[in-house]
This record gives C-alpha cells, structure tokens and sequence, in this order.
C-alpha cells in the first residue's frame, strides 16, 4: 500500500472544466458533521416540547450526537492537517478572502470542539444563580430545615450519564448554597455504586458552610458494600449522614424493610468506628 504524501502527486478525482474536488474521506467527514449537528438540533427541539416520558431518550440522543459530533471533528481536522487533498484557491481571489476563508475554517473546527462544553457550563450558570435559587426559598419559613437534594438522574438509568468523580457535584453544591439568600441546613449528594477514593477525591473542595451532608451510599447492596463506599469517602470528608442513593420512589413496599435495616446497620457500623 502506498500513501500519498505532497511530493508524490497523484491524480485526483475531477469536476466541472478539469477542476480538482476535495477527497473523499475529506468529503464524508463533512457531510457526517453536517449531519450529526442537524441531529443535534433536531432533539434539542423536540426535546423542548418532549413530556417527562420521553424527555430522557432525547437528552441521552442529544448528547450522545454531541460527542460523536465532537470525535469527527477531531478525525476532520487531524486528517486536514496530515493526509487531505485541498484544492488550490482560484488565481483570481483576493488574498485577504483566502485568509477569511482559512480563518473560518478554523474556526468552524473551535466550535466543533468547544460546543460540548458550553452546554453544560450554560446549564450550571443557569441553575446555580441567585436569580434561580432565591425563588425557591420563598415562603419557607425559617424554623422548617431546609436542605438540597442533588441527583445524576435515576431513570431510565443511574446515573443517567456517566460521570469519572464529583467534580460537577461538589461545583453545584457550594454555587446553590453560596446562593442561597437563607440558612441551609442540610445537602444530599449522590454516589454511585462504583464510587471509589478517585470518585470521592473532589469531597475536599466541598465548602457549604454550617450545612450537613448526606451522601447517597446504600445501593441496594448491602451493609458491607455500603461500608466500601464510606470508607472511600471519609479519607475526604471525615463527617457525614448516610442515606439511599435518591429516593424510595421506586421501591416496592415489600423491599422496604430489607432496605432501612441495611441502612441502619451501615450507619452504626460508621458511627461506631
């Protein structure tokens, strides 16, 4: 197999009046790009007028065509800059539009690449400002404990995107409780049930003040897995409540003791140590 570099010309395939055209994989690339980002919107609309029903299924699409999105443009442009065949620009154009048009080349590929992390960056600025929260606590009288329940999305599957630690989760919960215009008494955070000393690790840039926190480690696995989970917590966050990993919403009735008693048992088992 022999590849094609700049000093061996080769020929390629033609158009129009001998007019060499891109080659095809640059091709492909573009219209995949092209086609995954009408996706994009596609299920970011219809995710807007979406019910509760079906409003996971196109939040786990949408970010799904994000980071396929985000993977073709490394490809694209890894691919520009080694092996893709470009057509010169015609004589007669002006070297500043050939400038232009290489500035916007690039800088299509900027968006291509900084456009995941905005979403969810415009997220988190949304829901963590004092514009947003304030309203909340409206009406709730002093005396009532007031506290913050913060999920990675249990349905259709937990957590509904997967997530390396609780860099996010620690982020989110010292914005809303610094935002918060009242005492905050109490914070829940999740766990998973793989959580380990590297999921944990962020714990220690947690900074809510005087509230105290809950973390979601009975998983439906019992007392000594639970244990596994608090002892990879406590080497960054020595005090804690423990609690299940969300809520008993989805629980039947019959599972219910099962499940506090392994609760209790692990938290007299952290109590005593």
């Amino acid at each position: 197999m022999t590849l094609y570099s700049p000093a061996q010309p080769r020929d390629r395939p033609r158009v129009g009046a001998g007019r060499r055209r891109f080659d095809i994989l640059t091709i492909g690339l573009h219209w995949a790009t092209v086609t995954l980002i009408a996706g994009m919107f596609a299920s970011a609309w219809l995710l807007l007028a979406s019910d509760r029903e079906h409003a996971a299924m196109l939040l786990t699409v949408h970010r799904s065509l994000g980071v396929v999105t985000w993977v073709v443009a490394i490809i694209r442009l890894g691919w520009r800059l080694s092996c893709a065949y470009l057509p010169p620009f015609p004589q007669n154009m002006p070297k500043m539009q050939q400038r232009l048009a290489k500035a916007s080349e690039y800088g299509l590929y900027a968006l291509l690449l900084l456009q995941p992390l905005t979403g969810t960056e415009q997220k988190f600025a949304t829901h963590a400002a004092k514009e947003y929260i304030a309203p909340l606590t409206e009406g709730i009288p002093a005396e009532v404990l007031y506290g913050y329940h913060l999920c990675l999305g249990t349905w259709p599957k937990c957590p509904l995107t997967p997530v390396r630690d609780l860099t996010l989760v620690v982020r989110m919960a010292n914005a809303i409780v610094a935002n918060t215009p009242r005492r905050v008494d109490f914070v829940h955070l999740p766990m998973t049930k793989e959580a380990d000393r590297q999921f944990c690790a962020p714990l220690t840039d947690l900074d809510i003040g005087e509230a105290r926190v809950f973390l979601g480690l009975e998983w439906k696995d019992g007392r000594d897995a639970m244990l596994r989970r608090a002892k990879a917590a406590r080497e960054f966050l020595p005090s804690f409540g423990v609690s299940h990993y969300c809520g008993y919403g989805r629980d039947t009735v019959e599972q219910m003791p099962e499940l506090l008693a392994d609760l209790r048992a692990g938290a007299d088992a952290l109590s005593s140590r």
